[in-house]
């Protein structure tokens, strides 16, 4: 092991894991005030890197704070309803508030590098719907999302392209903060394994990760969630998953991410000589498609 992933913001509750200055934040309880630096320091003195994970636009404390920040889905034909706990990437000051966070931790803190996570729109292709985002769009094409009917439609791959660019030009903005901050940083996006799906419903367009993509810099990290996601199969959901990575780019600039709990969405609870067979298996699919660097959630 030589690197740590530490939390900055709890991914459910919006808070923060440390005393923070920016207005629209909360404290996460139960945690003394130098409990972030004693942690980092902790890690270093072991020879360990430690990464700021943030889970970007879900954020309960903001979404609460400003009402106008949600993202909308739409629900049936004409109705749009807010997303719980949602913020939408589409306007600027939730984007702006996102990048200050994370300014604030990188300059009172050491961390080595950065994680970009819940960079996405949830919970459908039919995010986001906020008033800003459906006048933006209406303004770029003459056309209200909100009418737009599903793949039928003249402008669905426009729709769904325009949400991508708002999050990959997030994502870039976020490299380079931290790479002002520090030359040495490392950068890295959470991503859905490559597929229509995950492309349609996330609005994460995977060929933008990578070194062969628009996002130079990001270490791309798809989600290889086998546990939930597999349906059993294991293996060769990984296997599919790591070629997939192979494509984007030099497979050891990926950094594949691997969940590892013992409950399974299709074969209930694994023992623990389960678990560690099966992340064998994780391990040695990595190598057989060259990637060198992994992570473990």
């Amino acid at each position: 092991m030589t690197m740590w992933r530490c939390s900055i913001k709890h991914d459910e509750t919006g808070e923060l894991f440390y005393p923070s200055n920016l207005p629209y934040t909360g404290l996460y309880g139960g945690y003394p005030s130098t409990h972030m630096t004693d942690f980092i320091e902790s890690v270093h003195r072991n020879g360990l890197l430690v990464y700021a994970w943030m889970p970007m636009f879900n954020d309960r404390v903001l979404h609460q704070a400003m009402p106008e920040y949600r993202m909308f889905v739409r629900q049936g034909n004409d109705t749009v309803i807010p997303v719980s706990d949602w913020v939408s990437p589409v306007i600027a000051p939730v984007r702006q508030h996102r990048a200050r966070i994370l300014e604030e931790c990188l300059n009172s803190f050491s961390f080595d590098g950065v994680r970009i996570d819940h960079s996405r729109y949830e919970p459908s292709e039919y995010a986001d719907m906020s008033n800003a985002a459906r006048s933006l769009f209406e303004d770029a094409t003459g056309t209200d999302p909100i009418d737009l009917t599903g793949t039928d439609h003249p402008l669905w791959d426009d729709w769904l392209n325009w949400r991508a660019d708002w999050l990959s030009q997030f994502n870039l903005s976020i490299r380079d903060l931290a790479l002002n901050h520090s030359a040495q940083s490392s950068i890295g996006a959470y991503v859905f394994k490559n597929d229509d799906y995950s492309f349609t419903w996330s609005g994460q367009r995977y060929e933008d990760y990578g070194q062969l993509g628009l996002n130079l810099a990001i270490h791309p990290m798809p989600m290889v969630y086998w546990q939930d996601w597999s349906a059993g199969d294991v293996g060769p959901y990984i296997s599919s998953a790591l070629k997939a990575v192979r494509e984007l780019c030099n497979p050891t600039q990926a950094i594949p991410v691997f969940s590892v709990a013992q409950n399974t969405s299709w074969g209930g609870l694994l023992t623990e000589e389960e678990i560690h067979d099966y992340m064998e298996l994780c391990g040695q699919r990595a190598r057989d498609y060259g990637v060198s660097g992994l992570s473990y959630l």
